[in-house]
């Protein structure tokens, strides 16, 4: 996307920039989107964990549909309360499960963005769950701002 075809979700330049670029790739692969931000534009969680959190999360969520065969669809909620950030992903997937891992072939050098997550949920004192329960996968993470060093 160019410049004048970015979409703005958000006035948070982090969150805006990978909401857009993961934006790309979801309308190549025809997937469809609801994405319900709700953030102000600066925040006191560093912008490279947060586009690590929220890359990793997209990521995951357009290989699960990739693979899916129904309707394809990633729904995205971010909203500020209580000076944390609170996030909520689903999107549909093939099977119920309660391990993560990848399905790609390169296991040594894939399968690292839930541990990414994970680092980033305990940085921030916050935490998250996930559930895969008849063909769904919803993840909710909780942040909370940090004084920055």
């Amino acid at each position: 996307m160019t410049a004048a075809e970015q979409k703005i979700f958000t006035a948070n330049a982090v969150v805006n920039g990978i909401l857009n670029l993961k934006l790309q790739k979801m309308e190549m692969a025809q997937i469809e989107y609801e994405f319900d931000i709700h953030i102000p534009e600066q925040l006191k969680i560093q912008g490279t964990d947060l586009g690590v959190l929220l890359g990793n999360l997209l990521d995951n969520a357009i290989e699960a549909c990739q693979e899916f065969q129904g309707e394809k669809k990633i729904r995205l909620l971010m909203e500020y309360q209580n000076s944390g950030v609170v996030i909520h992903c689903e999107n549909p997937c093939n099977e119920d499960t309660e391990t993560l891992q990848t399905k790609k072939k390169d296991k040594i050098n894939h399968g690292f963005g839930m541990g990414s997550i994970a680092q980033i949920v305990k940085k921030y004192d916050g935490f998250w769950e996930y559930q895969m329960k008849s063909g769904l996968f919803k993840v909710t993470v909780n942040l909370w701002e940090r004084e920055m060093i």
